[in-house]
């Protein structure tokens, strides 16, 4: 088979633009409904963040210093294994 490709007229290039820019113009109505919404959402996210974060500093604020005993028994939790070696 032939590639083949058919000359637009003016008139039809024209017809086509048109075309074109009505179902552009009818897609940036939903596009910018969609950005509402994703944008909402995303503030959403953030300030649930932030309210989390504001929790979490609280409570370390509020905590009790750990004792040593509790500071010993994490380093020791910590502490890496080592591999076994051959002979």
């Amino acid at each position: 088979m032939e590639n083949q490709q058919r000359e637009f007229t003016d008139v039809e290039i024209q017809e086509k633009k048109v075309e074109m820019l009505a179902f552009f113009k009818e897609q940036v109505e939903l596009l910018s409904a969609q950005k509402e919404y994703e944008t909402l959402a995303t503030e959403i996210e953030e300030l649930r963040t932030r309210r989390i974060m504001a929790q979490v500093r609280q409570a370390q604020i509020v905590a009790p210093a750990p004792t040593e005993e509790e500071q010993e028994a994490a380093a020791a939790q910590t502490k890496s294994r080592t591999l076994k070696k051959e002979k």
